[in-house]
């Protein structure tokens, strides 16, 4: 066999991907070289960012008169809102009508007086069992469609009931 070595190749996509641009002793590491700082200097870099901070909260960098003032709508312009906002109203109405026409079919197909029920069975499910006991005042071992959806009810309620915590006002 000879002894032959491949020429290395000088694209210059193999030096951007195997050849590094920078060189390691060209780094200069901080892990380990951090100058110590003295309390003064700590106090000193401490107060230039709470200057910087109560400045931003106070609102200095605001000036008046930098920023568009909304002008209030013209007659046409407050007609066409009016306009949009019914035409959205209707929309809601409808697609609600629709999703209450879709859940009746559902109730009548699976519901319990369905020849095709919903039951989900389960023994192995001691927290399951307890929640739905909680739920319906009952120990079963199965969930029924109507289970199901009074679950649905009370998550709703309850999810509406933590949205409102948001916005309740507290008295300190």
């Amino acid at each position: 066999m000879g002894d032959t070595k491949k020429p290395i190749p000088t694209s210059s996509f193999f030096t951007s991907v195997y050849v590094p641009a920078y060189s390691p002793a060209e780094e200069e590491l901080v892990r380990g070289q951090a100058k110590i700082k003295t309390m003064e200097e700590i106090r000193v870099d401490v107060e230039e960012q709470v200057e910087k901070l109560t400045s931003l909260i106070s609102g200095d960098f605001l000036k008046e008169g930098q920023y568009h003032q909304p002008r209030p709508l013209s007659l046409e312009e407050g007609r066409a809102v009016i306009k949009d906002r019914q035409k959205m109203l209707k929309d809601i109405s409808r697609i609600r009508g629709k999703l209450k026409g879709l859940e009746s079919t559902i109730d009548k197909r699976i519901g319990s007086d369905a020849p095709n029920n919903f039951t989900w069975h389960f023994k192995k499910r001691p927290k399951l069992r307890k929640a739905l006991k909680a739920i319906t005042g009952k120990a079963k071992s199965f969930v029924t469609y109507e289970d199901y959806k009074l679950a649905l009810d009370i998550k709703a309620k309850l999810e509406l009931e933590g949205a409102d915590e948001y916005f309740e006002e507290t008295k300190d």
